[in-house]
């Protein structure tokens, strides 16, 4: 079966077990919205049309389960940071300098134990 068709089956029985978590019928424009999307591209998914980018897939994942990475033939990511980049604009300034610094932090501190000019897939750990 395609991944295009597999995902739009998938994503169209989350959408009628969300209409129920709901308790009343929804549309596919409040499912997008609860989603973050914007209508035309959900309903692009829902037809088998199209598929999600890694992008989409992970703020899909967030509301509607990793299932979303096996069906899409994806990497997870770490739903950490992706829950941090999708909240990001609701985060105070304060809260979004104390992530930079800390990120920094170890950024320095964890240098020496990496190759960095590889990228992240591909890192060696110096230590091994």
């Amino acid at each position: 079966m395609d991944v295009k068709r597999e995902f739009s089956r998938w994503f169209e029985r989350k959408f009628v077990e969300w209409q129920n978590s709901t308790g009343k019928r929804k549309t596919i424009d409040e499912f997008a919205k609860w989603l973050g999307f914007k209508q035309p591209i959900v309903s692009l998914w829902m037809s088998g049309d199209r598929s999600p980018s890694q992008y989409s897939a992970d703020r899909i994942a967030l509301k509607l389960g990793d299932e979303v990475y096996t069906l899409l033939g994806l990497q997870p990511s770490d739903m950490r940071l992706v829950g941090i980049e999708v909240n990001w604009d609701r985060l105070t300034d304060s809260q979004r300098t104390d992530l930079h610094q800390l990120a920094d932090r170890f950024v320095r501190e964890n240098a020496a134990d990496y190759v960095a000019d590889e990228e992240p897939e591909n890192r060696v750990d110096k230590t091994d």
